[in-house]
């Protein structure tokens, strides 16, 4: 059971598998945003989109230093 659940922790918390959906939902809210933004302007209305759009951009932000501080690890190795 616990090497279950490390390798659920382990893909979950991966920093690629963060940024790869954070880049998805970022993407699918800017389409959604850009398609009704006049609209959305003219009545101060804000949707879920929006907060998708905020969620995606933390979950980008959040994966940042973990890739780089695996691009600077990797690059120390001697291969």
């Amino acid at each position: 059971m616990r090497t279950v659940l490390a390798r659920i922790k382990f893909v979950t918390e991966h920093p690629a598998l963060n940024l790869a959906a954070g880049l998805i939902l970022l993407g699918f809210s800017l389409w959604e945003i850009v398609g009704t933004l006049v609209s959305d302007l003219a009545a101060l209305k804000f949707g879920a989109h929006h907060g998708v759009a905020l969620f995606g951009a933390l979950q980008i932000l959040k994966s940042i230093p973990d890739l780089l501080a695996g691009m600077e690890y990797t690059s120390r190795l001697d291969l």
